[in-house]
């Protein structure tokens, strides 16, 4: 039995060994052989080809010519944004003046620490005068000093009271500001506030008048310094006016009520005007008047609508020049106003408020534009005073025209115009004409005004008709 089992097991294994031979045996057979034929037939064939890249081919417009590309491909990713260099060809040149003056600025560096030190003792001890001239002594193109040495400088000498070297401290914050002028700028940025300002102001004399004269001195100092230093400010800066301090103070946009200190400041300072300086000059560096009159002026230089500001300006001064009590001061209010522009508005309004004139006139007028409106306000009656006109109201009707036409062309001349953005306007053909005509303008002015006068005027008065005259010479009109 045993036997017998062992027997079908050995057949079972030899017919399953066999099938399994027949089917491994097979495949291989086909693949060897028809990897033969493959062979064989590749070798009947000609030699070996060179690649198709090495070939000759026969140049053409098609091939010659670039392949187009994706329309994604030559736009830029925001990585490769940040690793965009101006190509030299688009670079614009540095003026040589702005290219040194930016490299002084890099390579100047702040006092060390030793000379530093040296400073804060002599400070402590209250010597002004050594204090200034160490300073001096360390103080060169490539050493400036940081801005809280400014600050103490402008704040704890030139207004101090006990200090007597208030004209050498000016000195040297000038000669500051001429070799580092950043470093002057981030002061006023970081220091000085509108409370600061006001203070100076009221310190200058502007709103009182016990304060002790050498003491009036160093504060009409300090707010030169301040206002130049805004100046100097404005003009580098007048891509971005935005930034300036002037802007920060005196922006009629952004702070409406500072400038509404600064006109109540004129009034003051053109009552309390020294009646001895009305017919002399005055010193315009460190007269208040004029240094407010300055800042009306930034006002108007850091206002994106110069015009409107100009009006606004002029509405709030109209108050203070018609409560003036005499012509002097009037004359001298007008005089100080270093805008054109705001000139030539202020003078309008008065003008236009204090001059009557007829009807027809009025509608003619209000059609007109440019100089010709100007001098349609010839034909205006004078401002009265009790019902009467005097000499003295002539006087002042002939003034206000005459300084009106002046500022119309300093406004309008290019080659008159003051720097910044209030003039930016050329006299028009139209205008031209009116010039070339103004002899008989002011002819039939004088006439009627001596006929309202009895047939005589001021000395002043014939003076300014001159001016009228000079005028279109004075615009290079032939």
């Amino acid at each position: 039995m045993d036997a017998h089992n062992g027997e079908l097991r050995m057949n079972l294994f030899e017919k399953f060994w066999s099938g399994k031979q027949e089917i491994i045996g097979n495949k291989p057979a086909q693949v060897i052989e028809s990897f033969d034929d493959s062979y064989k037939h590749k070798k009947a064939k000609s030699p070996c080809q060179s690649p198709s890249s090495l070939k000759q081919r026969r140049l053409t417009a098609e091939s010659f010519s670039p392949k187009k590309r994706p329309p994604l491909h030559g736009i830029m990713r925001d990585g490769e944004l940040l690793h965009y260099t101006t190509p030299l060809h688009c670079t614009v040149p540095l003026k040589k003046l702005e290219l040194a003056s930016k490299q002084e600025e890099s390579l100047s560096k702040t006092f060390t620490e030793n000379q530093l030190n040296s400073l804060q003792a002599l400070k402590e001890e209250n010597f002004h005068k050594t204090y200034l001239e160490t300073v001096t002594s360390f103080m060169s193109p490539r050493r400036k000093p940081p801005p809280s040495l400014l600050f103490y400088l402008f704040n704890n000498i030139l207004l101090s009271k006990q200090s007597g070297c208030g004209t050498e401290c000016f000195r040297i914050l000038l000669r500051i500001q001429e070799l580092h002028p950043a470093e002057v700028a981030q002061m006023l940025q970081q220091k000085i506030t509108w409370e600061c300002v006001s203070m100076i102001v009221k310190l200058a004399g502007c709103t009182q008048s016990h304060t002790a004269e050498s003491f009036k001195m160093n504060a009409s100092m300090a707010l030169s310094y301040l206002v130049s230093v805004m100046e100097k400010e404005v003009e580098k800066k007048k891509v971005c006016l935005v930034k300036t301090s002037a802007h920060r103070f005196f922006s009629v946009d952004r702070l409406s009520g500072n400038f509404h200190d600064v006109v109540e400041w004129v009034k003051k300072a053109t009552e309390e005007h020294r009646e001895e300086q009305l017919d002399q000059h005055c010193g315009h560096n460190f007269c208040p008047l004029y240094l407010l009159q300055r800042m009306l002026q930034l006002s108007v230089l850091v206002s994106q609508r110069p015009e409107d500001t100009a009006v606004r300006l002029a509405n709030d001064l109209v108050l203070a020049y018609v409560e003036l009590p005499s012509i002097k001061y009037k004359t001298l209010l007008l005089q100080s106003i270093q805008s054109h522009l705001l000139k030539t508005k202020l003078i309008e309004i008065v003008v236009k408020n204090c001059c009557s004139i007829d009807e027809e006139l009025e509608e003619e007028r209000m059609t007109s534009s440019g100089l010709k409106n100007v001098v349609l306000n010839f034909k205006r009656s004078p401002p009265l005073s009790d019902g009467i006109v005097s000499t003295t109201n002539c006087e002042e009707f002939v003034m206000l025209l005459a300084y009106w036409l002046q500022s119309f062309i300093f406004c309008h001349k290019r080659s008159l115009m003051a720097k910044g953005k209030e003039s930016q306007r050329v006299l028009s053909l139209n205008d031209v004409k009116v010039l070339r005509r103004i002899e008989q303008e002011v002819s039939i002015l004088t006439a009627r005004l001596e006929l309202l006068c009895d047939s005589t005027l001021s000395p002043r008065s014939y003076q300014l008709l001159q001016l009228i005259l000079s005028l279109k010479s004075f615009a290079q009109i032939p």
